[in-house]
């Protein structure tokens, strides 16, 4: 995606951040861009930490405030529970399942569906796919 020179420097100057370091530890593909048409289409690998595929998106111009990736929920399985520090914004684009967030160790538990949004506030979030015939479910966080 990223073919002249702005978007080559903006790319090195991310890369030299903590949070770019920590994405490039982490080993998987990131997508750098203006903007990603389909995030379901993109390159993916497993991800220990989410225990499923994920790849990571930078965006041009959120000058490393935010981060983004993009997660495959494998059908009639779970994501690894993650512990969220921050704000978290998660949206399910494709798929149904159910998501539990844990807050001061009580669970809460919801089902969801495509195009759902929810905000796990520094909370322990995990998510599930109940799609079955090997349709996986997406999340975008």
């Amino acid at each position: 995606m990223a073919n002249g020179s702005r978007e080559k420097e903006l790319i090195a100057g991310h890369q030299k951040t903590t949070y770019g370091q920590w994405i490039q530890r982490e080993g998987l593909p990131v997508v750098h861009g203006y903007g990603v048409e389909d995030v379901r289409q993109l390159e993916m690998a497993h991800w220990s930490r989410l225990g499923g595929k994920s790849g990571f998106i930078h965006l041009y111009g959120m000058e490393g405030f935010t981060g983004m990736y993009v997660a495959e929920i494998p059908p009639e399985r779970a994501l690894e529970p993650e512990h969220h520090l921050y704000e978290e914004v998660i949206c399910i684009l494709q798929g149904n399942g159910a998501t539990e967030i844990w807050q001061e160790g009580e669970p809460n538990g919801f089902s969801n569906g495509a195009r759902e949004v929810f905000f796990p506030h520094r909370s322990i979030a995990g998510t599930g796919c109940s799609m079955a015939g090997g349709n996986p479910c997406y999340s975008w966080q």
